[in-house]
């Protein structure tokens, strides 16, 4: 699938370079196909972090609630010195003062507040609002996960999670389409006096993404985990191909979740009962211990 992805994208460039302007009919198809990878992902966001919590050992949810906390601590470093970094590449800018009516229109700021705590999850569900459901799921797992009769609320919660993933499976196989369809757009629609005007915000933007994502990211993973630098990449690329496509990181939480599972599942012993697993258990993890793991960290990472 990812080679298709690749494919639909580099045959996108070519049409919209050859069609041009004649691809901009083709825009609320490519509208539609990012609403429809939308369909199944809040609420997947949603049942993973509550299956995954609820279904932890509270010794091992105190264990992944720190190792969570120093990792979000690191990426949150990185990309403050990444981002302060960056504006340096920009050349300063000296504009004249003049009045405009665009000054008096009304500005809408971000509500943090709201952003971050739910007070009526069911309109955060509503709205998308990701933070605030983020941190009501938390709570509500962790409530779940300190009930000893919460077992027959999490199996219905785990086979509607199961649904989920086959939806977005079927759903899946029509990101090719999709990213020709958005591919072809874009190219078709940006001028060449506007791809001028935007070069160097471009230029800038496209080493971030490769110093952050290809170098640095997954370098920082290999000093911390037993995974070489192929096997990081090779996880990594639908997501990344996907983002990069379409301009949006919520639509690849799944497949990002998914990668995970499959980079540890050549590390993995088939019998997670031998003795090395015995004695440590977070340097040999088990199979259902890798999918609570990615259905918690995954959401709160991105949040």
């Amino acid at each position: 699938l990812t080679v298709w992805i690749l494919l639909g994208f580099l045959l996108g460039i070519a049409a919209g370079l050859i069609m041009g302007n004649l691809c901009s009919v083709m825009k609320p198809v490519s509208e539609a196909f990012i609403k429809i990878w939308q369909i199944t992902i809040l609420p997947s966001v949603a049942l993973s972090l509550l299956v995954g919590i609820g279904s932890l050992k509270r010794d091992t949810a105190k264990a992944i609630a720190l190792k969570a906390f120093l990792l979000l601590l690191l990426f949150w470093a990185i990309c403050i010195i990444g981002y302060f970094s960056f504006q340096l590449a920009f050349p300063p800018r000296v504009e004249a003062s003049f009045f405009s009516t665009q000054d008096l229109s009304a500005k809408t700021d971000l509500n943090l507040i709201d952003q971050f705590i739910p007070s009526n999850p069911f309109l955060s569900l509503a709205d998308g609002i990701i933070p605030a459901t983020v941190i009501f799921c938390l709570f509500l797992g962790f409530a779940l996960m300190l009930d000893d009769g919460s077992g027959p609320i999490l199996n219905i919660l785990r086979s509607l999670l199961r649904a989920f993933d086959r939806m977005t499976h079927i759903i899946a196989k029509t990101f090719p389409v999709g990213i020709f369809v958005i591919t072809a757009v874009m190219a078709g629609t940006l001028t060449f006096e506007g791809f001028l005007e935007l070069q160097v915000f471009l230029i800038t933007l496209a080493a971030a993404a490769i110093l952050l994502g290809l170098i640095v990211m997954p370098l920082l993973i290999t000093c911390f985990t037993p995974f070489h630098y192929r096997d990081i990449l090779a996880a990594a690329s639908r997501p990344m191909l996907l983002a990069f496509s379409t301009g949006t990181e919520f639509i690849t939480l799944p497949q990002i979740s998914e990668g995970v599972e499959k980079l540890f599942r050549g590390h993995i012993p088939p019998s997670d009962t031998n003795k090395e697993c015995d004695t440590d258990r977070d340097r040999c993890p088990g199979r259902g211990d890798v999918q609570s793991y990615s259905e918690i960290l995954v959401p709160v990472a991105y949040t």
